[in-house]
C-alpha cells in the first residue's frame, strides 16, 4: 500500500513554456487525438487485462482511505471500465456519484448511482442515473485522455471542455486520475500545465501509481 496521503489539488502558476526541440508546442487538440487514436486502438482483451491491473490498484487503496464519497464516470470512448469496483464499493456502503453536465460553463453537478440504479443518456450521449439524488463527492476518480507527471505533480489532459477544472474550483476534492499507459505525455510532446489546469492528486494506470 503506497503511504502518500490524499490532499485536495492545488491550483498550479506558472508562465507556459515550450519543452520540444523546435519550439513550436502542439496545439492540446491535436495532442488530444494522438491520444485517444492510441487508446482507441487497444484491443478488448488488452483493455480488459489493464482494467484488471487497475482496479487491484485502486481497491485497496479507497477501502482503507477513509473517504466514502466518490465521484466516478460511466466510461467512454474505451476509458479505463471500473463499473466493477463501483459495484463492489456500493455493496459496501460506498457513496458513489456519476457526473452530469448542467450547463456548458458550468462545474459538473454528480447524481446517486447504486449498482441496480436505472440508467438512461444524457443530452451528450453519456449515461447517468436516473431520477437520482445529487451528492458532493470528497474524492474525484478522473478519466484522463492523457497524463503528465513532474516530480510529484500530476496533470490531466481532457477532452477540452474544462468541466472538472470548473467543478474542483467550485468544489475542491481529492482527486485520482486513471489512464492506461499508453495516455502518458513526455516531456517530448511539448506538454505544458496551464495556470488554469487543476493538479491530480494522484495518478493510477495498469502499472501503478505515477
Amino acid at each position: 500500500m503506497d503511504d502518500n496521503p490524499l490532499q485536495p489539488p492545488g491550483m498550479l502558476t506558472m508562465t507556459p513554456h515550450s519543452n520540444n526541440q523546435t519550439g513550436v508546442e502542439p496545439s492540446r487538440s491535436s495532442l488530444r487525438k494522438k491520444l485517444i487514436d492510441a487508446r482507441m486502438a487497444a484491443t478488448i482483451a488488452q483493455r480488459e487485462a489493464w482494467d484488471r491491473s487497475i482496479i487491484g490498484h485502486l481497491r485497496p487503496y479507497l477501502l482503507e482511505l477513509g473517504l466514502r464519497k466518490i465521484g466516478a464516470y460511466w466510461p467512454i470512448r474505451n476509458e479505463p471500465d471500473l463499473r466493477g469496483l463501483l459495484k463492489e464499493l456500493d455493496r459496501a456502503g460506498f457513496e458513489i456519484g456519476l457526473p452530469q453536465v448542467i450547463a456548458a460553463d458550468a462545474p459538473l453537478q454528480f447524481l446517486r448511482w447504486h449498482a441496480d440504479s436505472p440508467m438512461r443518456m444524457d443530452a451528450h450521449k453519456i449515461a447517468i442515473p436516473d431520477a437520482a439524488e445529487p451528492m458532493t463527492p470528497e474524492l474525484l476518480l478522473l478519466p484522463c485522455v492523457g497524463f503528465f507527471s513532474t516530480g510529484q505533480r500530476h496533470f490531466r489532459q481532457g477532452y477540452g471542455g474544462g468541466y472538472y477544472d470548473r467543478t474542483l474550483a467550485a468544489h475542491p476534492a481529492a482527486t485520482i486520475g486513471v489512464a492506461y499507459q499508453c495516455s502518458r505525455i513526455t516531456s517530448e510532446d511539448g506538454f505544458v500545465p496551464e495556470p488554469h489546469d487543476a493538479a491530480l492528486t494522484r495518478i493510477v494506470t495498469e502499472a501503478g501509481w505515477a
